[in-house]
């Protein structure tokens, strides 16, 4: 499956130069080859999403599959992005005749380690009439980076419940 032409202007207009990207679920590599040819630096890929075989803080830039979209797969994502790095995904959204993503769901699900940076949606008159998609640009929260919340030995802290 292809990069719809919002997530790849989204991925465009935000960065100019990528060192280090990482694309979540997509099955073959033409997705792959179109960031590196567009922007550059080192991609590599990975089919599934719940475990990551990185170090720490390792990539700029995570691109997602929709089918991919989890819980685990943010938790993981945080983990192995740089202070600031940033996550895009498309997803479709919920109308009356689709299942699909809310606004409210999104929200939820990244709350807890992402700031929304931007979307692209469709107009609200535009709901219920065929296929919505929303593409979604996050980036890593960097307070949670900050050394103040180690203290006396003790577990820093961290908004993600354990699983």
């Amino acid at each position: 499956m292809p990069l719809n032409a919002e997530l790849k202007s989204l991925i465009l207009n935000r960065f100019a130069r990528i060192r280090t990207g990482l694309t979540v679920g997509f099955g073959d590599d033409s997705v792959l080859e179109d960031l590196r040819e567009a922007r550059g630096g080192l991609w590599l890929s990975v089919e599934e999403g719940r475990y990551f075989p990185f170090e720490n803080a390792q990539f700029e830039v995570v691109v997602l599959h929709p089918r991919v979209l989890d819980y685990e797969t943010i938790r993981e994502i945080n983990r192995i992005l740089i202070p600031a790095g940033s996550v895009f995904f498309s997803v479709e959204a919920k109308t009356h005749k689709h299942d699909g993503w809310t606004m409210v769901d999104l929200y939820r699900l990244v709350r807890e380690g992402f700031d929304i940076v931007s979307i692209l949606r469709p107009k609200w008159y535009k709901f219920g009439f065929g296929e919505q998609i929303i593409s979604v640009c996050l980036r890593k929260k960097t307070w949670r980076s900050h050394k103040g919340f180690v203290r006396d030995g003790a577990v820093p802290f961290t908004p993600f419940k354990d699983v």
